[in-house]
């Protein structure tokens, strides 16, 4: 199996990029997203000095660039939640 054979049939990949915005290496693909996902947030927590890209071929599904601030996409998902409303004053509040 050729590599260019190997990318095909493996579009997810989280790749190393410089600070000048250019390719240098593949750290991991994948044929599935969760997977990918997994790397990415390993390759994170490995190399938090690189700038690093979650990739489905061409599209950029995350990015970590190094002293950048952090976007809500890194956030737990707890913490994503929207605000419930709050109940008006006098009405219990609805069980679920």
């Amino acid at each position: 199996m050729t590599h260019a054979h190997c990318k095909d049939e493996l579009p997810f990949a989280v790749d190393e990029w410089s600070a000048a915005g250019s390719y240098v290496r593949d750290i991991s693909r994948s044929s599935n997203l969760a997977v990918a996902r997994a790397a990415y947030h390993a390759a994170l927590m490995e190399y938090p000095s690189l700038h690093l890209k979650l990739r489905n071929r061409g599209l950029v599904l995350e990015e970590h660039e190094p002293g950048a601030p952090q976007r809500a996409e890194h956030e737990p998902l707890a913490s994503r939640r929207a605000p419930q409303p709050a109940s008006e004053p006098g009405r219990r509040a609805r069980r679920r």
